[in-house]
C-alpha cells in the first residue's frame, strides 16, 4: 500500500512515521484512492490502541499521510515461532477487542487483521494499524474486486491466511469479519501455528470455508478451556454462530482476565478445576448458588461478619458490570451503584468513596487490594447486573478489604419495574450491617426528593448516566431524559435539580449563552428547593446560578448551606471553591479545593481547577506536577489539557503547548474556549497566521450571538492588542456572559490585572448584574 519512512515534523519537533505512494504507481488512479481511503478511514478514529493520523497531505506531486510513530514489535515478530504467555496473550486480545469495537462503532471494517498489522510497544501497549483495506459500513454490502481473491492469475487484496469464509469467498462482509481474523491471530499466538494453511492459496481457502482446526491443548496444554471457547467462538464459519461484536469479545476476555487472576481458571492439567469451569462457562448458575449459599450463611450472622462490622468506617462501591454490556440498559448498573452510595452516604459514622471517584475504576480490571489500597477503605461492595426482557437479575456482595472476607452476598431477580424497589433493598441490607446498633442515617439526602414512581427513576437514571460523560451530545440527551421524569412525575425533586444541572453546563459544554441557561435552571433549582428544601445538590446548584448572576454573597450562603446539609459532598466544595477565587480570595479557594480533592481524589475536574488555584497563586511547579500526576488518570480529558496547555506556553514549550491544545479541542467538540485557548497558543508561539484563522471563525460565531464576545479577548490579548481584549470583555458584561465571572481568575488575563480598566470592570462584576 506505500513506502513508510521514519521522519520529523518541523514544526512540532516530534519523530513520526511516513507513508507515501511508490513514484511507481502514484500515477494509478486507483492506488492514489485507496491510499487517500486509508486515511479516511484511520483519521475518524481516535483510540489508544489505533494508529493516530497526525496529517493527510501532498508536496510536489507525493501524497503521504504522518502518522504516529509506533516503536516495538508487530506480532509476528513477537511470536517469532513461539507460543506467548497465556496472560500476555489475554492483554493483547483485549486492548486489539476494544480497538476494533471503536471501529466497528464507527461504521468501519478494517478487513487485514493480522499479526503483521497488530503491534506491541514496549510496555506492552497494543496498535492496531494499516486501515489501507478498510471499508465504511455503507458500503460493505457491495461485492467489489476488494472482497474478492483471485488466486490465479490476479491481485490478492488481503492476506488469505487471516481471510474470514465470507471474505475469501468474495461474498458479503461485516464487522464480523475483523473477529474471525482476530481469532486466527490469537490461535496463532497461543498455539505457535496458523489454524489454516495449505501449500497455496487455493487450498488455504479451502481450509478456512470448511475445515475446522486443530484444538489448541494440542499444542499449548497451559491455554485454559475458557480461552480456547472464546477462539473457537471466533473461528466459527457461519457469522450468525461468531461474537456478535468486538464488545461482547471484550467483556468476555476481560471476564476471563478477571478469573485467571483470582485463580478461579486453573490450567487443564487438573482436571476438577476444569470441569468446574466447564460448568461456569456453561451456566453462570453454579457460581451465582455458591454466592446464593454463603450469603444465607453469612446472613445467619456469623462471628467473621460481626467483627468485620465493627471496625468498619469506609467503604467504595464499584460501579456494577453490566453483564449483557448492552448500551441501552447501562443506566442500570451506574444507577445502581449511585444509588446504592447515595444511600449509604446518609450513615454519618461512614466515609463512603463519591461515585466521580470510583466511577474511575469502570471497565478496568484493577484488583480489590489496589482499589482499597488507593481510596483507603476498608470495605468495598462490588455487583453484576443483567437484564433479560423485562427481568432484571443482580448480584451484590461485600467485602472486608482487611481480612478478605465476604460479610454479605446475595441475588436478586425482579422484574425491570421493581428496580427503585430493588436498589433500595441492596442498600438496607448492606447499611444494616454498616451502621452500628440503634443508629440511623443522619438525612443528608431526605426521603422526599427520591420518588416511588419506578419510570420516572428509570428516566432520571438514563439522565445521570449521560450527564456524568460531559460532553454536549450527551448534556442535551441528559436534559431530555430530566424532563421526561419530571413530566412522569411533577414532584420528584432531584429529577427537577437534575434539570438544572444540565442547563448549568450548557455555557461550558454546549456554548448555550449563559442568561439563557441560568434563568431555565433557576426555575428548576426554585421547584426542587419547594419541594424539599434540604437537599444539599439542590443549593450548591443555587450557588452557581446566583454567582453567574454576580450575586456573590447569596451565592456564598448557599455553598454553606449545601456544605452543612452534607460536608463531604465534593461538588459543593468545587464550586465553593471556583467562587471564592473569582472574588480574589485564593487562600480560601485552595483550602475549599483540597478538601474537594481528598473527598473526590479521582475527579479530573476538580483537579483542573487544583491546578489552576496553585498558578493563580504564583505556585507553576507545584501546578506542573500536579497536572502530569492527573494525567496519568485521564490523558484526555479537555479541562486538564487546557490547563496543562497554558503552563506549557509559560514555559516557553510552545509546541507541547499547540499539540495539547489541539487535542483539548478535538475532545471537547470544538467548544469556544478551548477554541479561544488554541489560538492564544498558536499565539504565544508566534504563529499568528494560525491563530488570526481561529480568530475569525470565533469572530463569526460572537456576530452571529452564538457565543460570548469573552472568547475573542483571550485571542487579542495573546495577540498583543490589550484595548480590543478589554473591549471584548466589556460587551462580555454587558451581554450577561457567565464567563465574566471568572475573568479575575482565568491564568489567560493574569497581564490584564494591574489595568485601571480591568480593575473597574472587576468591581462592577462583582455587584449583583441588573436585572428585572
Amino acid at each position: 500500500m506505500g513506502d513508510v519512512y521514519l521522519a520529523e515534523d518541523l514544526k512540532l519537533h516530534r519523530p513520526v512515521a511516513l507513508k507515501v505512494l511508490p513514484a511507481g504507481v502514484a500515477d494509478d488512479p486507483q492506488r492514489r484512492l485507496r491510499f487517500l481511503h486509508e486515511a479516511h478511514a484511520a483519521s475518524v478514529l481516535s483510540h489508544p490502541n489505533v494508529s493516530t493520523i497526525y496529517e493527510v497531505g501532498e508536496a510536489d506531486g507525493t501524497i503521504f499521510i504522518a502518522m504516529e510513530l509506533i516503536e516495538g514489535k508487530t506480532l509476528s515478530q513477537l511470536r517469532e515461532g513461539r507460543t506467548c504467555e497465556i496472560d500476555e496473550v489475554i492483554d493483547i486480545a483485549i486492548q486489539a477487542a476494544d480497538a476494533l469495537d471503536e471501529a466497528h462503532s464507527r461504521g468501519i471494517v478494517h478487513r487485514d487483521i493480522k499479526s503483521g498489522n497488530i503491534m506491541v510497544t514496549p510496555r506492552g501497549h497494543v496498535k492496531v494499524l494499516d486501515f489501507g483495506l478498510a471499508k465504511l459500513a455503507a458500503d460493505v454490502d457491495v461485492q467489489d474486486e476488494d472482497t474478492r481473491i483471485k488466486t490465479s492469475p490476479g491481485l490478492i487484496v488481503g492476506t488469505p491466511n487471516y481471510m474470514s469464509p465470507e471474505q475469501a469467498l468474495g461474498r458479503v462482509l461485516d464487522h464480523r469479519s475483523d473477529l474471525f481474523s482476530l481469532g486466527i491471530v490469537l490461535y496463532e499466538l497461543i498455539a505457535g501455528r496458523l489454524p489454516f494453511e495449505g501449500a497455496t492459496t487455493t487450498e488455504t481457502i479451502q481450509k478456512i470455508t470448511s475445515s475446522q482446526p486443530d484444538p489448541i491443548a494440542r499444542f499449548n496444554y497451559s491455554a485454559p478451556p475458557e480461552l480456547e471457547r472464546i477462539v473457537r467462538k471466533l473461528l466459527e464459519k457461519d457469522p450468525a454462530r461468531r461474537y456478535q461484536s468486538a464488545r461482547d469479545l471484550f467483556v468476555d476476555l476481560k471476564n476471563l482476565k478477571r478469573d485467571s487472576s483470582s485463580g478461579e481458571i486453573a490450567k487443564p492439567a487438573r482436571p476438577k478445576t476444569a470441569i468446574r469451569k466447564t460448568v461456569f462457562v456453561g451456566a453462570a448458575l453454579a457460581g451465582v448458588l455458591a454466592l446464593a449459599i454463603t450469603a444465607a450463611v453469612l446472613l445467619k450472622g456469623s462471628r467473621t461478619g460481626s467483627a468485620a462490622m465493627d471496625t468498619i468506617d469506609s467503604i467504595a462501591v464499584m460501579p456494577f458490570v453490566n453483564v449483557a454490556n448492552d448500551p441501552e440498559t447501562e443506566y442500570l448498573s451506574d444507577g445502581i451503584s449511585e444509588s446504592i452510595i447515595n444511600n449509604l452516604a446518609g450513615i454519618s459514622s461512614l466515609r463512603v468513596i463519591p461515585r466521580s471517584t470510583v466511577f474511575g475504576y469502570k471497565g478496568k480490571d484493577t484488583a480489590l487490594a489496589e482499589i482499597a489500597s488507593d481510596l483507603d477503605v476498608r470495605a468495598i461492595v462490588s455487583g453484576r447486573v443483567l437484564q433479560r426482557g423485562d427481568v432484571l437479575n443482580v448480584q451484590a456482595e461485600l467485602i472486608d478489604t482487611k481480612t478478605n472476607a465476604q460479610i454479605w452476598g446475595a441475588r436478586y431477580e425482579r422484574k425491570l419495574t421493581d428496580a427503585l424497589a430493588l436498589q433500595k433493598e441492596i442498600s438496607n441490607e448492606i447499611s444494616a450491617r454498616l451502621r452500628p446498633a440503634g443508629t440511623s442515617g443522619d438525612g443528608r439526602t431526605a426521603a422526599s426528593s427520591m420518588t416511588d414512581n419506578a419510570e420516572a427513576y428509570q428516566l432520571y437514571l438514563k439522565g445521570r448516566h449521560h450527564w456524568n460523560k460531559r460532553t454536549a451530545e450527551s448534556i442535551e440527551k441528559a436534559l431530555g431524559f430530566f424532563q421526561q421524569a419530571v413530566a412522569t412525575e411533577p414532584d420528584f425533586a432531584l429529577a427537577h435539580v437534575g434539570v438544572a444541572d444540565s442547563f448549568l453546563l450548557m455555557e461550558e459544554y454546549s456554548d448555550r449563552p449563559s442568561p439563557e441557561v441560568t434563568d431555565k435552571a433557576e426555575v428548576s433549582i426554585r421547584r426542587a428547593l419547594a419541594l424539599n428544601e434540604g437537599i444539599a445538590e439542590a443549593h450548591a446548584s443555587l450557588g452557581m446560578i446566583l454567582g453567574n448572576r454576580r450575586d456573590w454573597d447569596k451565592s456564598e450562603a448557599e455553598y454553606r448551606r449545601a456544605i452543612e446539609l452534607n460536608a463531604d459532598y465534593p461538588t459543593a466544595r468545587h464550586w465553593y471553591s471556583r467562587m471564592l477565587r473569582y472574588r480574589g480570595r485564593l487562600d480560601e479557594s485552595y483550602e475549599q479545593i483540597l478538601v474537594a480533592q481528598r473527598l473526590d481524589p479521582l475527579s479530573m475536574v476538580i483537579g483542573a481547577n487544583v491546578v489552576e488555584v496553585l498558578m493563580l497563586m504564583g505556585r507553576d511547579d507545584e501546578a506542573l506536577e500536579t497536572a502530569e500526576k492527573y494525567m496519568d488518570i485521564d490523558p484526555n480529558f479537555p479541562q486538564m489539557l487546557r490547563v496543562l496547555s497554558t503552563l506549557h506556553s509559560q514555559r516557553g514549550r510552545h509546541p507541547e503547548a499547540i499539540a495539547t491544545s489541539l487535542r483539548a479541542v478535538e475532545l471537547s467538540g470544538g467548544t469556544a474556549q478551548q477554541t479561544a485557548y488554541l489560538a492564544a497558543a498558536y499565539a504565544d508561539a508566534r504563529q499568528r497566521e494560525p491563530a488570526q484563522e481561529i480568530f475569525q471563525k470565533l469572530e463569526s460565531r460572537v456576530m452571529r450571538g452564538e457565543i460570548a464576545p469573552y472568547y475573542l479577548a483571550i485571542v487579542y490579548l495573546a495577540l498583543g492588542d490589550r484595548d480590543k481584549a478589554i473591549d471584548a470583555l466589556v460587551r462580555s458584561v454587558e451581554s450577561g456572559s457567565g464567563m465574566v465571572t471568572g475573568m479575575n481568575a482565568d491564568v489567560r488575563l493574569t497581564s490584564l490585572r494591574s489595568d485601571p480598566r480591568f480593575i473597574a470592570m472587576v468591581e462592577r462584576t462583582r455587584r449583583p448584574s441588573d436585572r428585572e
